[in-house]
Order: C-alpha cells, then sequence, then structure tokens
C-alpha cells in the first residue's frame, strides 16, 4: 500500500518525524520489511537503517514494524 505524500505528511506531523523517518514509514507501506532492503533503498547501511528504525520506535512509544503499522492505520483513519 503506497501513501500519499498528504498522508505521509500527517504521520511526520503526528509523531514529529525527520524526512528520513517519514521516507521509510513510507517504504515500510510499500512492503520494504528487511533493513536490508531499506538500506539499500535509502542508501544508507544497515546499522543506520536500524539507528533510523529505533528512533522512530522512540517517537511512536513503539517496539516493531507490526505495531508501528497499525498506529500509522490508526493515525490516518477518519474520526467518527
Amino acid at each position: 500500500m503506497k501513501l500519499t505524500d498528504a498522508q505521509l505528511d500527517t504521520l511526520r506531523k503526528a509523531f514529529r518525524l525527520s524526512p528520513r523517518e517519514t521516507q521509510m514509514i513510507g517504504l515500510i507501506f510499500e512492503g520494504f520489511t528487511e533493513n536490508a532492503e531499506l538500506a539499500r533503498e535509502m542508501n544508507l547501511t544497515v546499522g543506520s537503517t536500524q539507528a533510523l528504525l529505533n528512533h522512530i520506535y522512540a517517537k511512536t512509544r513503539l517496539s516493531d514494524r507490526t505495531k508501528l503499522v497499525l498506529l500509522c492505520l490508526d493515525t490516518l483513519s477518519p474520526l467518527y
């Protein structure tokens, strides 16, 4: 599932993410699941990729990608 720029901007603002952190969330939603894949796509080392993920986890107070995706979906869902 590819997120729109508006959706990514909503997530960036909601969690105070950097542009690179926002880009990483976008790639996770596109199906990049392995750190090595993310590193290649973002032109980072695997260690830098893990550090970036850890920053995202700290900002969202989560500990894994599944919970991160669920929180993002919940944040993007319309309020009833």
